[in-house]
């Protein structure tokens, strides 16, 4: 499993690196409203039964109690979206490279017995779920 994240993290750096980074950055927006909405409402009880009520204190502890969610819901809107897009990216210049890939393969190889044994050990693996073969160097 690992072995996948880390081909995916490679591609990714190597095509678009600013796809992890809006990752992060939609990841630590979801992070600052959750713990927002969790926080911020302990505040505000606690300004309401203190003795000496600050009221402005209370109407900005009010006002990010309210807008703290609805910023990271708008914030990770954004970054959804951004992300889509270097995905797309990162999708597109992979699949370019896989073509290339292929257009370069020797087929002169293809009936030697390694790439036969290669192919059935491959076959078990995609039908058995075990994989005795590492894809991934």
């Amino acid at each position: 499993m690992f072995r996948g994240f880390h081909f995916f993290f490679q591609m990714s750096m190597k095509y678009d690196k600013k796809y992890f980074a809006f990752m992060v950055l939609n990841q630590a927006a979801l992070a600052v409203g959750a713990v927002a909405a969790m926080v911020l409402p302990r505040f505000l009880i606690n300004a309401i039964l203190s003795e000496n009520r600050n009221m402005e204190w209370i109407a900005v502890l009010v006002l990010l109690s309210a807008g703290m969610p609805f910023l990271a819901a708008a914030l990770n809107g954004v970054f959804e979206n951004h992300i889509f897009l270097h995905r797309i990216n990162v999708y597109n210049r992979f699949n370019r490279f896989m073509s290339e890939r292929i257009l370069q393969t020797d087929y002169v190889y293809v009936e030697q017995e390694n790439f036969i044994e290669l192919r059935k050990k491959a076959e078990k693996c995609w039908k058995k779920r075990e994989c005795p073969i590492k894809f991934i160097h």
